[in-house]
């Protein structure tokens, strides 16, 4: 089951690849749900006995991917425009 919501997720990311500013939201989800995901896997890998690994594995994929993804993210519409006076 988990592979096929992966599978979709892959499928989008190569449609925001393509067109970056339209997909801003997925993009800007992908980037909040592996910074999630990495931190409540910290203190899971260290309460499951034999799960320490998970630190250099998975934590460090999510928040590294977060991370690039973050700095890689194109400035949409919301970020480029300056707030404007109001002018009474």
């Amino acid at each position: 089951m988990l592979e096929s919501v992966y599978f979709v997720w892959g499928v989008f990311f190569f449609r925001a690849a393509r067109n970056p500013l339209r997909y801003l939201s997925f993009i800007d989800f992908t980037v909040w749900a592996n910074i999630v995901h990495g931190l409540i896997m910290v203190p899971q890998s260290h309460v499951v006995p034999g799960f320490h690994y998970k630190l250099v594995t998975d934590v460090a994929y999510c928040l590294i991917l977060s991370g690039g993804l973050f700095v890689l993210r194109p400035n949409g519409p919301e970020r480029s425009e300056q707030p404007k006076s109001q002018v009474a």
